[in-house]
């Protein structure tokens, strides 16, 4: 389905982007690296080694992984089957980025964190005409083969990182994430806040449009209703990291209201207006929704309907980080034809 719905999506960022305003035109692995670093620089991924590098591979490895840590917080152990194959729904969005900038080129995980490997391992390289996808070849399959042909290659190690202090891998880490990484983007983003701007152009697309993907097939009932379990536990930790930076420490909906501004800055979400507040009650709008505004572009309307069960659920998840009697309930939603999203914050 991401395939469906999101590969014109991150294409479009590629093309548009990358290769019309950057122009990253030629169909070669350093133009590929070029485009991936430029869309995970200040979105947690900036944990890698470069272990080996020439015109046709280059080989990383990460000690770190921002998806597996959250998927940690959800309570999903490294080595739950679930983590199976998250590597290749990773590979998946770069191969997208790949075909549209330079199709000839592709980017595999042979090993990751989350399936129990002790580093993830990321070879970039360019493709054999034996290698590249087929016409009508699914991605997934795609990758697949790719990653089983990397494990065979090389299945466990050895690994660069090995033996090193923990101290020599941050400075391995900060070697490649500044000499190499950021200097990619500090001409068009010289500040971590631009640089994530950035970054919200391609993971704002992921985001939204897999909870609508995820909505429409798990079926919208049990997907709401699944919010309090692991969605939800992983939504307060990193709520209360935030309340915790914030230094609030008081229980009322004004400080719910503060948290949850915070929370989505730098999102895509408008300004939101405060048009009641008081301890107990805030009410507020905003004019623009990123979820409406993207899934319109994957061609999931259909799924609108119900995001602000959604929403309520998921934002009434952090709220309650401040107060466990506080619920955060969307009353209007752009998407279902309601000029702004309005919310109420409140005590029950």
């Amino acid at each position: 389905m991401a395939d469906k719905t999101q590969r014109d999506l991150v294409a479009a960022v590629a093309k548009d982007f990358y290769a019309g305003e950057l122009g990253l035109t030629e169909d070669t692995l350093e133009t590929f690296n070029t485009v991936t670093n430029l869309g995970i620089i200040g979105c947690g991924f900036d944990y890698e080694v470069l272990v080996s590098d020439s015109e046709t591979r280059c080989v990383l490895e990460a000690p770190r992984c921002p998806i597996v840590e959250h998927a940690n917080l959800a309570g999903y152990e490294n080595g739950n089957a679930a983590m199976d194959d998250l590597s290749l729904w990773c590979d998946t969005y770069d191969n997208f980025e790949s075909e549209a900038v330079s199709p000839s080129q592709a980017l595999v995980h042979s090993h990751c964190i989350g399936k129990g490997d002790k580093y993830c391992r990321i070879i970039c390289k360019t493709t054999t005409p034996e290698e590249r996808r087929e016409k009508g070849e699914h991605i997934f399959d795609f990758t697949s083969r790719l990653r089983k042909a990397e494990q065979e290659n090389q299945p466990d190690g050895p690994w660069a990182l090995d033996g090193k202090s923990p101290d020599l891998v941050e400075e391995m880490i900060r070697d490649f994430t500044v000499g190499g990484q950021q200097e990619v983007q500090k001409p068009l983003a010289s500040t971590l806040y631009d640089r994530k701007k950035m970054g919200v152009e391609v993971w704002g697309r992921i985001g939204a449009v897999s909870t609508l993907m995820s909505g429409q097939l798990m079926g919208w009932d049990e997907w709401v209703s699944s919010v309090p379990g692991r969605q939800g536990e992983a939504l307060k930790k990193a709520a209360h990291n935030t309340a915790d930076a914030l230094g609030l420490d008081g229980s009322s909906a004004k400080d719910a209201a503060s948290l949850h501004k915070e929370l989505i800055a730098g999102q895509g979400f408008a300004a939101y207006q405060i048009e009641e507040i008081s301890d107990d009650r805030v009410e507020g709008s905003c004019g623009h929704c990123p979820i409406i505004g993207w899934g319109e572009e994957a061609g999931l309307s259909s799924e609108f309907g119900r995001i602000k069960d959604w929403c309520s659920a998921a934002r009434t998840q952090e709220a309650e980080v401040i107060a466990s009697d506080l619920t955060h309930t969307y009353t209007k939603c752009i998407g279902r034809g309601d000029k702004t999203c309005h919310w109420v914050i409140e005590k029950n």
